[in-house]
């Protein structure tokens, strides 16, 4: 299944660096979601970025065809645009389980405005998708073999694999716009009752009553986390399933050059990525250890 007529890959796309960058991001979207709930809107601002970054560039190398750019090379960048949105999607849907107080407000409200984005950007991703699959994919330059891509087997690219990329995309355009339309709804029923409540209070103050002080120990109070088999399994399928789709690819089209980690443009990934975890499971592992977190397996 290997090309024998292989070429130079661009490290700076996807290189060792920055593919251990990605993997480990996720690694730390799973231990966060599963594990470690309050890392959850810390983990969102980083790898909301960390998306915006790969979106931005892989709309720029692949809107550039003079550049020498193969479609092998659009479809792991596209590969890679895709993984941003399914880590953003285990931290909204972890989110979604924490945000709503009893009366159900929401709050606090700083977390859906980034839900809100992150449903945007997923938007934008599966739009930009879908053009690039129809349209922008036979303007690139073509290998001498034909490009192989990884579906549980090696596949050819371009044939009914790409179609249903198209429709995957098309499918995720459609989730992510009747999420975002949710989220919008959400956002101006808050502010609506935000208005209420302060109308209420100023109410309450001016006529002498006095709100209870808030408690201030919240934040050292225990925090029970309930693990889901079924969602840690899928996680780490997930995870699993695009790492072997990234390297299978990189193999069966002999793409050389891109495994070693020699430059700046490698490390600079790969450091964030390293980073977030260490932070991530350093504080989930004291926090354990202070007896902060009780950790029990879902029925």
């Amino acid at each position: 299944m290997t090309c024998e007529s292989g070429f130079e890959g661009n490290s700076d796309i996807y290189g060792l660096g920055v593919r251990i960058g990605v993997y480990l991001q996720w690694c730390t979207s799973i231990l966060a979601q599963n594990f470690y709930e309050p890392a959850v809107e810390g983990m969102q601002d980083a790898n909301s970025t960390y998306q915006l970054a790969m979106t931005c560039g892989f709309m720029f190398i692949t809107s550039r065809p003079s550049e020498g750019l193969k479609t092998i090379e659009g479809y792991i960048a596209l590969l890679f645009c895709f993984a941003g949105a399914c880590i953003s999607s285990l931290q909204n849907r972890s989110a979604f389980s924490t945000v709503l107080s009893k009366n159900g407000v929401v709050e606090p409200p700083r977390r859906r405005v980034r839900t809100a984005g992150d449903m945007l950007l997923n938007a934008i991703i599966s739009s930009y998708g879908i053009w690039f699959l129809f349209i922008g994919i036979g303007k690139l330059e073509r290998t001498v073999c034909q490009e192989r891509a990884f579906f549980f087997t090696s596949v050819a690219l371009f044939g009914w694999f790409r179609f249903f990329l198209s429709a995957g995309f098309i499918l995720g355009l459609l989730v992510s716009t009747l999420l975002l339309v949710a989220q919008a709804i959400i956002l101006i029923s808050w502010v609506s009752n935000s208005l209420d409540n302060n109308i209420n209070m100023n109410q309450r103050i001016f006529g002498g009553v006095n709100d209870p002080t808030p408690d201030s120990t919240r934040q050292n109070q225990r925090v029970d986390v309930t693990i889901s088999t079924g969602q840690l399994f899928g996680s780490m399928l997930a995870l699993g399933l695009f790492i072997t789709a990234v390297e299978e690819t990189l193999d069966w089209n002999n793409i050389s050059g891109v495994h070693q980690c020699a430059d700046f443009s490698q490390l600079f990934p790969l450091m964030i990525g390293a980073t977030n975890f260490a932070r991530v499971a350093a504080q989930f592992l004291l926090d354990h250890g202070k007896g902060k977190i009780a950790l029990k397996w879902a029925k």
